[in-house]
C-alpha cells in the first residue's frame, strides 16, 4: 500500500475545542469546496503545544500558497510556523510548504506527471545539501554506480537515471529528492517523520466529513433518498 500523508502541523496554545472549531473553518473553506467530498475523515493529533491534522486536502494548498496565506490571517493569530507535508508513494506525489508569520517562505512538489520537481521561494538551509549536491547520471539497465557519467545528451535523459552526490556521502535520486526534503522538513518541526513513524500524541480526534458537508450537498442526498422510497412504493401489479 505504501505511506498515504497529507498532512497540515502547526503550533497552538489554546484549548482542545478551540482547536477543534478552528481546523473545522479550514476543512470547511470555500477553497476545498470541491475536494472535501472524497475526505470521510481528518484527524487531527496534539502533543503539547504541536499539532498534527492528517487527511487534509494539502493539494490546494501546494498549488495556490499565497491563497492559504490569507485564509491563516482570517485565522486571528499569527502562527510561527505552519507546515504542509505529502507523500503518496503509490503515486508518486510528493510536497511541502513552509509558512512563517503566515508568510509563505517555501513549496515545493513533485507530481507523478511533472518534468522536474518544482521549487518557489527562498532556499531552506535543509534544502542546500542537494542543491549544492554533485548531479551524475546511470544507465536505467545498470545498477553500477561504478559506471556513473556526469553529461548525458537531451536524447539520452530517458535512458538515465539521474542522482545526487551529497556532501555527506549519501547518494540520493533527483526525483526522490522532494519525498526526502519533505521528511526533513517533518524531523525539523515535529522531531519525527510522520510520514512512516507515529506522532507520539497526548490529545487524538477524528472530524467525520459527512456531518459537516456544505448544506445544499445534504439536500441533494436527501431528494435523491425521498425520489428512492418513493420508487420502492410504487406498486407495479396495483
Amino acid at each position: 500500500m505504501g505511506t498515504r500523508l497529507k498532512s497540515i502541523a502547526f503550533p497552538y496554545e489554546k484549548t482542545n475545542d478551540e482547536l477543534i472549531k478552528l481546523v473545522k473553518s479550514w476543512f470547511f473553506n470555500p477553497l476545498f469546496k470541491n475536494e472535501i467530498i472524497g475526505y470521510s475523515q481528518i484527524g487531527i493529533e496534539r502533543r503539547g503545544n504541536t499539532v498534527v491534522v492528517y487527511n487534509f486536502p494539502v493539494f490546494k494548498i501546494l498549488d495556490n500558497p499565497a491563497c492559504w496565506e490569507n485564509i491563516l490571517d482570517e485565522s486571528g493569530i499569527i502562527f510561527d510556523w505552519f507546515i504542509v507535508l505529502l507523500c503518496i508513494t503509490s503515486m508518486d506525489n510528493y510536497g511541502y510548504a513552509l509558512y512563517e508569520k503566515n508568510n509563505n517562505i517555501k513549496t515545493a512538489y513533485d507530481y507523478f506527471d511533472n518534468d522536474a520537481p518544482i521549487f518557489i521561494g527562498e532556499m531552506l538551509d535543509i534544502e542546500k545539501p542537494y542543491f549544492n549536491a554533485q548531479h551524475y547520471f546511470i544507465h536505467i539497465d545498470d545498477d553500477e554506480e561504478s559506471n556513473k557519467i556526469y553529461t548525458i545528451s537531451e536524447k539520452e535523459s530517458d535512458s538515465y537515471r539521474e542522482f545526487l552526490d551529497l556532501e555527506n556521502g549519501e547518494q540520493v535520486e533527483y526525483r526522490s529528492m522532494v519525498e526526502c526534503l519533505m521528511m526533513e522538513l517533518s524531523m525539523q518541526y515535529l522531531n519525527v517523520n510522520i510520514a512512516w513513524d507515529l506522532f507520539d500524541y497526548d490529545f487524538s480526534i477524528k472530524i467525520d466529513n459527512s456531518k459537516y458537508v456544505p448544506l445544499e450537498e445534504k439536500h441533494v442526498k436527501k431528494n435523491k433518498k425521498n425520489l428512492f422510497s418513493w420508487f420502492k412504493n410504487i406498486n407495479l401489479f396495483k
